[in-house]
């Protein structure tokens, strides 16, 4: 018998990923692996913790470059800083 695709949701907050070129990079492997995946019930929420750069804009335009999951991920700007823990708990509560 046929089982229905289980939903679930990844919460990836980030900090600041243009001054960090690290940053950037795991973007890109987290993009494309995401990009990759043959499970397609599932939604993204990347999370800026208030990032004194471009970040969110830097984001937006990479987005693109992956259309498979491009439609699956939120992003959420948060006004002040919270911390990686206090964002996935603000994720899980209000979105996953």
């Amino acid at each position: 018998s046929y089982l229905p695709e289980k939903t679930f949701c990844i919460m990836s907050p980030f900090y600041n990923l243009i001054n960090h070129g690290a940053d950037k990079s795991s973007l890109h492997l987290f993009l494309k692996s995401l990009n990759s995946q043959n499970y397609s019930n599932f939604r993204v929420y990347m999370i800026d913790d208030a990032s004194k750069d471009l970040s969110v804009d830097y984001l937006l335009s990479e987005l693109p470059k992956y259309p498979h999951i491009n439609n699956r991920i939120t992003i959420i700007k948060n006004s002040r800083r919270i911390g990686a823990l206090a964002n996935r708990d603000l994720a899980s509560r209000n979105y996953c």
